[in-house]
């Protein structure tokens, strides 16, 4: 069931529609998982609303059996296993351990699994966006470090607040990036035996730790 809700994130019908250039893209949280809601574009996906009508973007995810392997991740989302195997650092041929983080780059042209840039965002340096799956013990800062990006960042990128950050397993959330993402950045920290600092740092503010609802 975990499985196939993992590849059904990515499998959501596309959609096409105006909207302002200048928004940012909202978090629908459980939305994408709840069967009985009604099929609002929100809820398909991201909004068509980047500067450009395509762009690159990347998508993480997390392998398992038979989507283990460059070829079948690639085939599954329409990527280019070279792009794969190299933003990876690994072969066309490799094999992923479960449950490893891979970046799949892919030709973001509205569809629902990814995003482009908005203006907003351009114009603080954002070039691309990582649409990223959410794992069971995430929560933004932590995620945000992780990709070396602001939490703030993170948090205005998905139309969130300080006060209102919760975030659910297999749903996703978008990272701002100002460079390519790098395998470094894929690599999950060792698990820790006690919570995370109750707060993060970032310019000019703090913001509280937000655990995901299980």
């Amino acid at each position: 069931m975990a499985r196939l809700s993992v590849i059904s994130i990515f499998t959501l019908s596309l959609i096409s529609f105006s909207s302002s250039i200048l928004a940012q893209q909202s978090y629908v949280g459980k939305g994408t998982t709840d069967c009985n809601a009604n099929n609002l574009s929100s809820v398909l996906g991201y909004s068509c609303n980047g500067v450009n009508a395509s762009c690159l973007a990347f998508l993480i995810f997390r392998s398992e059996p038979p989507y283990n392997n460059v070829s079948s991740i690639s085939d599954l989302l329409g990527s280019d296993p070279s792009q794969v195997a190299q933003i990876n650092s690994v072969d066309e041929t490799a094999i992923f351990e479960t449950r490893k983080m891979v970046i799949v780059p892919v030709n973001c042209s509205c569809s629902g699994e990814c995003a482009c840039p908005t203006k907003n965002q351009s114009d603080m340096g954002v070039k691309y966006l990582i649409s990223y799956l959410i794992a069971s013990g995430d929560y933004v800062s932590r995620v945000s470090v992780g990709f070396d990006v602001d939490t703030g960042m993170t948090l205005e990128a998905n139309e969130l607040s300080e006060e209102k950050a919760t975030i659910y397993p297999f749903t996703t959330l978008l990272i701002p990036l100002q460079n390519l993402p790098s395998s470094s950045q894929t690599i999950a920290p060792p698990p820790s035996s006690s919570p995370p600092p109750a707060s993060v740092s970032s310019p000019g503010k703090s913001l509280k730790k937000t655990w995901i609802v299980r």
